[in-house]
């Protein structure tokens, strides 16, 4: 019995070598309310600028093997 946990182990190491781990996942940020985005939406000049700053921010992180890649809106940066 001891034998086929080793033989399985092995196979499991093995094919693990080949087949390296790919995920993703997707994460949002979003100012909802606090002293700032209170003042940032009284204003009528500066809601209209402060817009894009309190709409959600999405942020997608990327995995394969050992390498990840992070993707917002505006840039991409990849780690190795």
């Amino acid at each position: 019995m001891r034998a086929d946990h080793v033989k399985a182990l092995a196979i499991v190491i093995f094919v693990s070598q080949f087949a390296p781990a790919v995920a993703s996942y997707q994460s949002s940020l979003q100012v909802t309310g606090g002293a700032l985005a209170d003042t940032l939406r009284s204003n009528p000049l500066a809601a209209r600028v402060a817009q894009p700053l309190l709409s959600p921010a999405v942020t997608l992180t990327m995995v394969h093997g050992n390498q990840k890649a992070v993707v917002t809106k505006y840039t991409v940066s990849e780690v190795h």
